[in-house]
């Protein structure tokens, strides 16, 4: 009973300010009798909390994103599903966009329809082109016939991003990141600079080719932008992800940002990606800036100005890990959403 209490008195909480952006994620003890849960306690206060979040979604505001580690599919804790990230959460990337469980498309289609909370996947180039490199290695030391002959990058490349785009209709994603740092090709060799431009036409004019023919889905890119020849596939993204997680201080994105202000480049739209801390006790480095949690400092980053651009938001590798804590689900992801959102109440 002293549970059911804690829970009532816990969900009434969550919702008491139907004014602003709420959200609570509690694991509680499993019992045999129905938990009064938030949303028939006082239906129409919670549907009123919902259109309020969704209606703030839809607002002007700085995003948060987070990629959620969806690998278990026989899931025993809240932590594991994704209906239990903090609801002013905008994206949730799915680190393991294929073979989706039953449960994942019902929560996948529940925290967008009633959150207006967006499910999208990452492609990267990088990961292709080691995929490549491997497959291609072990073909090569297993082949002895010399007439045949492993597929050139460029068509690897063609059929696995569009064999991997395919899964946002498959799946009825809200949209996909496509990752690509890039090189700097100023030393290059003629012949290395054509090679790379080559391949890199072919994943840009993929990604640009594919948000022309999908008004209705969302385009992020992710990595350099300053080291992307192809300008106007920045028209259509909606954001532009800077990786950093090997950055330690504000000072850093802001140099990451002010790389990325060429020519073509918005500079609205700048999302800086850091760690979320490790679940191993021992590392003090993963997710951290000196003593500072790294999804914090990049908080405080993303709500300040700064002469040249305007930082759109943030966005969390490894979000999932900051569920588990003694006191509350996602402490850290909560409180850079607040930070970000003073209004957003987590």
């Amino acid at each position: 009973m002293k549970s059911i209490l804690k829970y009532i008195r816990l969900s009434m909480a969550c919702i008491a300010a139907t004014a602003f952006v709420a959200s609570c994620d509690t694991d509680v003890e499993s019992i045999d009798i129905n938990n009064p849960g938030v949303d028939n306690q006082n239906p129409g206060l919670y549907q009123d909390y919902l259109s309020h979040l969704r209606n703030y979604k839809k607002g002007s505001h700085k995003v948060a994103m987070g990629w959620f580690d969806n690998s278990d599919k026989a899931p025993n804790s809240q932590g594991k599903h994704i209906h239990s990230v903090p609801d002013s959460l905008d994206y949730i990337v799915l680190t393991n966009p294929d073979n989706l469980a039953a449960f994942e498309l019902a929560e996948m289609n529940e925290i967008r329809e009633k959150k207006g909370t967006k499910v999208v996947f990452e492609i990267n180039y990088e990961n292709i082109k080691v995929q490549y490199d491997e497959e291609k290695k072990d073909f090569d030391a297993a082949n002895e016939d010399p007439t045949k002959v492993f597929p050139a990058f460029n068509s690897y490349l063609v059929d696995t991003v569009s064999a991997k785009l395919a899964l946002v209709e498959k799946y009825n994603y809200d949209g996909v990141i496509m990752a690509f740092n890039g090189k700097i090709t100023t030393f290059m060799t003629e012949a290395e600079k054509a090679e790379f431009i080559a391949q890199q036409n072919v994943f840009i004019g993929i990604a640009n080719d594919w948000a022309e023919r999908h008004a209705n889905k969302e385009l992020l890119l992710m990595g350099k932008p300053q080291n992307i020849l192809t300008k106007e596939v920045f028209d259509k993204a909606k954001y532009l992800i800077l990786p950093a997680q090997s950055e330690v201080t504000a000072s850093a994105l802001t140099y990451l940002a002010l790389k990325a202000l060429e020519e073509g480049v918005p500079t609205d739209r700048f999302v800086a990606l850091v760690n979320a801390p490790s679940l191993d006790p021992t590392d003090t480095k993963t997710g951290y800036w000196g003593k500072e949690v790294a999804i914090k400092g990049a908080a405080k980053w993303a709500a300040a100005e700064y002469q040249g651009f305007v930082p759109a938001g943030i966005a969390i590798q490894g979000m999932s890990n900051d569920y588990y804590h003694s006191s509350f689900t996602y402490p850290n992801v909560r409180s850079a959403i607040s930070i970000i959102n003073p209004n957003a109440k987590n």
